[in-house]
């Protein structure tokens, strides 16, 4: 899925915030099934698409009526799904909207061109389209990149930031951006075996749950799907995209309040090859240059902190929320 910041120490190939390499051994390989089209992948609640004005679409679905207009963006490799453990909770006190960005998830893939400010204003017209003059963002990884490039670019938008492992707090130097850029390729995401794709889940986690096997199923069942060669291609130049516009100079531009939640064992960021630093180095940097920001490490969570760790999460940010109302 979405969401691996390059690690050497792991390294079979790669990645960042992406798709590592790794066998992972002592899991079940349960029989998966194939798709025609990453269009089919069934997701446990029903999608709608918005068309935008680029030809390029955007999938969503709602969920509650009330309070702060929540938008949801997803990481690297990822797609709406994968906030599945905040509905219930949040939908409770604020309107969450669920998206597919351009190029992921159950939307068409017929361009393999990604740019996270070109993603940024995309999530803007699609609000327009919903009448949302303002909302509040959540983004995990590469999604919480994107939020922070929407919320410097369309400040007037964007009330509130909700940041879950965000990428963007971590720099690399050229070297680093193109050593990293050199070895991200298409190619070895399509020969990706089981193995190796469990493997690269695993690695999103501090002890992977049995309730991600749908993320992991879906990830396998796409490799028959006829749109999964240009799908690798969007995840490469995603790659490119976040190297090529960095948002950590932009930080102290940002004044919205911002809550940053990161896992005490997220394995993806900082990058373990690269920085020696622990993962709350990275979000004190992130904090501390942004105007209006504080932090949470969350015990017994790697990256993807808000599935593993769906309740304190939640909590966290039904909490925050409330003190901005």
């Amino acid at each position: 899925m979405k969401f691996f910041m390059l690690s050497l120490r792991y390294y079979g190939v790669f990645v960042m915030c992406g798709v590592i390499s790794l066998i992972f051994l002592g899991l079940s390989q349960p029989v998966h099934g194939q798709l025609q089209s990453m269009e089919n992948l069934d997701y446990p609640f029903e999608m709608q698409s918005q068309s935008l004005s680029n030809g390029k679409e955007i999938g969503y679905a709602r969920f509650g009526d009330s309070g702060k207009n929540l938008i949801f963006t997803h990481g690297l490799a990822s797609y709406a799904p994968a906030w599945l453990q905040q509905i219930t909770d949040l939908s409770a006190e604020h309107t969450l909207w669920l998206i597919d960005l351009p190029g992921f998830g159950k939307t068409k893939k017929e361009s393999s061109e990604i740019s996270l400010k070109q993603l940024a204003a995309d999530v803007i017209e699609w609000a327009d389209h919903k009448g949302l003059d303002q909302f509040a963002l959540v983004g995990h990884s590469m999604g919480g990149q994107i939020a922070l490039h929407c919320a410097h670019e369309y400040a007037d938008r964007v009330t509130d930031l909700i940041l879950i492992a965000p990428a963007g707090f971590e720099t690399f130097s050229t070297q680093e951006a193109a050593w990293v850029r050199s070895i991200f390729k298409p190619e070895v995401m399509v020969q990706m075996d089981e193995a190796q794709i469990r493997g690269s889940y695993g690695l999103n986690f501090h002890d992977l749950p049995p309730s991600a096997e749908f993320m992991i199923q879906d990830r396998l069942d796409i490799r028959s799907a006829s749109d999964f060669p240009i799908y690798t291609e969007i995840l490469s130049s995603a790659v490119s995209a976040m190297l090529d516009e960095p948002v950590f100079d932009l930080l102290s531009q940002i004044t919205q309040p911002a809550l940053v939640i990161f896992g005490e064992e997220d394995q993806l960021i900082p990058n373990q090859g690269l920085h020696a630093v622990q993962t709350e180095d990275i979000a004190k940097k992130g904090v501390q240059a942004l105007p209006n920001a504080s932090y949470i490490m969350v015990p017994d969570a790697g990256h993807f902190v808000q599935f593993e760790q769906a309740s304190v999460v939640n909590k966290e940010i039904r909490d925050w929320l409330r003190t901005k109302e």
